[in-house]
């Protein structure tokens, strides 16, 4: 449902959402009953186990859907199935395949006022 080529976001729309969060200055705690972390957007596993690899030596605590960095940030995993209400993102690592309807309606909000470290993997 949510991994749609035919639905993908354009080249013009990805340097804009790219320079816009880029851009702002971020907040990394929550303002309500919010849960602020870094997320991690992808349909593939080998994607995140390479994430997970390449800081394996800053790993502090590990789980099944995420990992907690020495230097306090904490990254989680999301499928593009996933519910992700509730959550903030201060950091974001989304793949360029994700469906355009499921990015502006479910991620952006999520992002917005909070992420100031967005990239596209």
């Amino acid at each position: 449902m949510y991994f749609n080529p035919d639905k993908y976001i354009t080249r013009d729309e990805a340097n804009r959402v790219l320079n816009m969060f880029n851009n702002q200055e971020g907040q990394s705690y929550p303002c309500g009953n919010q849960r602020v972390c870094c997320g991690y957007f992808t349909p593939y596993d080998w994607k995140w186990e390479r994430f997970v690899d390449q800081n394996m030596e800053n790993i502090k605590i590990r789980t099944k859907s995420g990992f907690l960095l020495n230097n306090g940030d904490n990254w989680i995993r999301i499928p593009f199935s996933s519910n992700i209400r509730g959550q903030r993102y201060y950091k974001a690592k989304i793949d360029r395949h994700i469906n355009r309807d499921f990015f502006i309606t479910e991620i952006m909000p999520n992002c917005y006022n909070y992420c100031c470290n967005f990239e596209w993997i």
